[in-house]
C-alpha cells in the first residue's frame, strides 16, 4: 500500500512539458474587409468578412442571429437586410439586399454563435459618401518608404509568435485619383519575386501563427506592407525572405468586381547589418487591430511563459507527466514482487 501511495505522489510531482490545446472559443469573430471609421462610395457591393484563422473559423458558419448590419447606429439603429454569400470559401461576403444608401453611417456587428445569449462583440463602422464612384483605371505608384533594422513580433512555430530582429523594407501605394475614393475598401495583395526568379510569390506574413489578417490588408495595414529577412530570433519564423534582392509589386480589387489592378515594380535589398538604412520602427504601430486583424504582442496581452499564445490552438505549459514516475513505479513494484517470492 505504501508503494501505491509513493507512486501516486511521484505521478503528481514529476514535472514535464506538455501540450495544452484549449477548445476553440470566440476570442475573435474574424476580420472585416473595410477599414474602421472610413468613408467608402455607396456603390460598394459587399463587405468581406474573414474568419479568425487561416485554416477556417473556429466557429460555425454564421446564422442570422449571429450578425447584423445597422444603419445610423447612433440614432435609429435600423437593421438592414443582408445576405451572406460565399460560405464555401473565405472571405465571406456581407451583401446588403438593397445596397448601401448615400451619406449614411453603417455598423456591421457579429456575435459568438456558441453563446445562448447573443452579445455583439465585434464590429466595424464606416460611412458612405454622397456620390457613387467609378471603378479606378489605375491603382497608383508603389514606393519604398522606409528600409532598415527593426524588431517585431512575427508568427513562428511551435511558439505561435516570437520577438525577432528584422531587416525590413516598408512599401506603400500612393493611390491614383480614381482609386482614392475606394482607399478604405480596396483588397490589396503583395507579390515578391527573387532576383532571377520567374514566378511571383504572394507575401502574407502575420504576427501570430494560424491567425488571419483582415481581408485586403497586410499584417501592417491596407495599401502598405513590410517585407523582411530575419536577422536574429529565438524561434523559427513561419514566414520570411532570405537575404537578397527582390522585386515587389501590389495588386488591388474591389469586393464583387472581376477586375484587378497592379502597381509598378520596385526593387528592394534585404541584408542583415549592424549599421545602414533607417529604422523602420514598430511594424504594428500604425496598424490597429480593427484595420489589420493582427494583435501586437509587444506589450499588453503577451502570453506569460508556459501559457498558450492567443490565436494558437496548442501551446506548451509546465505540467505533470508520468515519465519518470512510471519508471520508479516499475522499480518499486518489481522490488515488492521479488521480496514476496
Amino acid at each position: 500500500m505504501k508503494c501505491v501511495f509513493v507512486v501516486l505522489v511521484l505521478l503528481w510531482l514529476t514535472p514535464a512539458t506538455v501540450f495544452a490545446c484549449p477548445p476553440p472559443d470566440c476570442e475573435r469573430l474574424g476580420y472585416f474587409g473595410v477599414d474602421d471609421d472610413q468613408e467608402v462610395p455607396p456603390n460598394l457591393a459587399s463587405i468581406p468578412w474573414a474568419p479568425d484563422s487561416a485554416e477556417g473559423p473556429s466557429y460555425p458558419a454564421p446564422e442570422e442571429q449571429h450578425y447584423r448590419l445597422l444603419r445610423d447606429p447612433d440614432g435609429e439603429a435600423e437593421e438592414v437586410a443582408v445576405t451572406i454569400e460565399g460560405l464555401d470559401d473565405f472571405p465571406w461576403q456581407v451583401v446588403p439586399d438593397d445596397g448601401f444608401e448615400e451619406g449614411q453611417v453603417y455598423q456591421l456587428e457579429t456575435a459568438c454563435p456558441r453563446y445562448e445569449v447573443q452579445e455583439f462583440t465585434e464590429s466595424v463602422r464606416f460611412s458612405t459618401s454622397a456620390e457613387s464612384a467609378e471603378s479606378p483605371q489605375e491603382l497608383g505608384e508603389l514606393r519604398v518608404v522606409e528600409q532598415g533594422m527593426t524588431s517585431a513580433t512575427v508568427a513562428s512555430s511551435p511558439a505561435c509568435s516570437v520577438e525577432a530582429q528584422l531587416y525590413g523594407a516598408r512599401v506603400e501605394v500612393e493611390l491614383s485619383e480614381g482609386a482614392s475614393p475606394w482607399a478604405g475598401a480596396l483588397q490589396f495583395e503583395t507579390f515578391v519575386t527573387a532576383a532571377g526568379g520567374d514566378e511571383p510569390q504572394r507575401w502574407r506574413p502575420s504576427q501570430v501563427l494560424a491567425r488571419e489578417v483582415a481581408p485586403g490588408a497586410s499584417w501592417v495595414g491596407r495599401g502598405t506592407d513590410l517585407l523582411y529577412t530575419v536577422c536574429e530570433s529565438l524561434d523559427a519564423p513561419s514566414t520570411q525572405l532570405e537575404p537578397g534582392t527582390y522585386e515587389v509589386y501590389m495588386t488591388a480589387s474591389l469586393p464583387g468586381e472581376d477586375w484587378r489592378l497592379e502597381t509598378n515594380r520596385v526593387e528592394i535589398e534585404l541584408e542583415c547589418a549592424d549599421e545602414g538604412g533607417d529604422d523602420v520602427g514598430d511594424p504594428g504601430a500604425d496598424a490597429g487591430e480593427g484595420d489589420t486583424g493582427t494583435t501586437n504582442d509587444n506589450d499588453e496581452g503577451r502570453p506569460e511563459d508556459g501559457e498558450p499564445a492567443a490565436g494558437c490552438g496548442c501551446g506548451t505549459t509546465e505540467g505533470t507527466a508520468p515519465g519518470l514516475a512510471l519508471i520508479l513505479a516499475g522499480l518499486l513494484f518489481g522490488g515488492a514482487k521479488i521480496r514476496a517470492v
